[in-house]
């Protein structure tokens, strides 16, 4: 069977940043931020998010 591809790899890491920005940007309490996301692939995406969100605290030091 062919696989149809719905969003490629660049799409994908951008909407990642995006969604990762937003949650910086709205929460006030970052420490108190609860990513869930809905089993199988849900939670492949918080992953992606999760570690996104610690490269961006990481480096520009928001804590």
């Amino acid at each position: 069977m062919k696989t149809k591809e719905v969003v490629d790899n660049i799409t994908m890491n951008r909407a990642i940043a995006r969604i990762t920005y937003e949650i910086i940007e709205r929460s006030k309490h970052l420490n108190r931020v609860v990513l869930a996301g809905i089993k199988t692939r849900g939670v492949h995406l918080v992953y992606r998010i999760q570690k996104r969100l610690a490269q961006c605290l990481c480096q520009n030091s928001y804590y």
